[in-house]
């Protein structure tokens, strides 16, 4: 009887430890203000967590991979590479296919006339 109640308390704390909240979303502006920052480590940090701003992020992401600071340029890649990458999971299919999209829009504003 106890090594049931030690297996259910393992359990109730295994799915309490999936039940997280996620961290709040980031937006683009200030993303973008985060990987202009004049500190390593803030831009870092911004483009690791890129991600929690997701494809709307793109359009300032990518002027920003343009700029002539290139500490800004550097992070900026680094952090589309991060949007990217969480895309790529298993089961973001919308979100992948968002992600597409803002690219696709961002390719076709560069190659614009």
């Amino acid at each position: 009887m106890a090594r049931n109640a030690l297996a259910s308390t393992w359990i109730a704390l295994a799915l309490l430890a999936g039940c997280r909240s996620a961290p709040p979303a980031l937006e683009p502006q200030a993303l973008a203000a985060a990987l202009s920052d004049p500190d390593p480590q803030t831009r870092r940090k911004a483009a690791d967590g890129a991600w929690r701003a997701g494809p709307a992020a793109v359009p300032k992401v990518v002027d920003l991979a343009g700029s002539d600071e290139p500490a800004t340029a550097k992070a900026a890649v680094r952090a589309l590479a991060t949007i990217a990458h969480h895309a790529a999971r298993p089961g973001a299919d919308a979100e992948r296919a968002r992600l597409e999209a803002a690219l696709l829009a961002e390719l076709d504003r560069e190659l614009a006339p």
